[in-house]
């Protein structure tokens, strides 16, 4: 019983990431667009997916974002609160960030 649920958390990290990889936005030159990517892994796309594997995945799976949708004030208010937590989030950077989770993040989102 505990296989297919296994199975099935598995695929739905494998897709989350697939979402992310392949975002079609690309943004402009930033500090995390040198940022490295493990070898054997698609370097994200946009600099708002780059900056969600740097910055966020550390401690939040992609099904984790996925499944908590949020408006652009509410992903404002959850950045500043895991930066007070300790999220380590270029001052720069965060506009980026923050447009890039309202967008695939968002309320509105499949």
């Amino acid at each position: 019983m505990k296989q297919p649920a296994l199975l099935l958390l598995i695929f739905a990290i494998a897709l989350a990431l697939v979402v992310v990889l392949t975002d079609r936005h690309p943004e402009s030159n930033s500090t995390a667009s040198s940022r490295a990517v493990a070898p054997g892994v698609a370097a994200p796309t946009s600099l708002g997916s780059q900056l969600v594997v740097s910055d966020c995945s550390g401690c939040h799976s992609l099904a984790t974002l996925a499944n908590h949708p949020q408006s652009r004030a509410q992903w404002t208010q959850t950045v500043a609160q895991m930066e007070q937590i300790g999220a380590q989030v270029n001052p720069e950077d965060e506009p980026v960030l923050i447009d890039y989770l309202a967008r695939r993040f968002g309320p509105s989102q499949p």
